[in-house]
């Protein structure tokens, strides 16, 4: 099922894959791009950090809700 998956993904990058195969696995929640998912989890994580301490100058060894934002 990964290796599907994998493929799946480097298929819909290329831009070769169906709009019904694209709906079908969106509509399973499909994530395309680990990056992007990563990304906006640390950002979130970032905001909230700064929001509480004022600042986004973190110690290195600080975390918001089980993310690392010092390092």
């Amino acid at each position: 099922m990964g290796r599907w998956i994998a493929d799946a993904r480097r298929f819909y990058a290329c831009g070769d894959m169906d709009e019904e195969r694209i709906a079908q696995l969106e509509k399973l929640g499909m994530i395309w791009s680990h990056y992007d998912v990563a990304w906006e989890e640390s950002l979130a994580a970032a905001r909230g950090w700064a929001k509480k301490n004022g600042h986004l100058l973190a110690p290195a060894d600080a975390t918001y809700q089980g993310y690392r934002v010092g390092i």
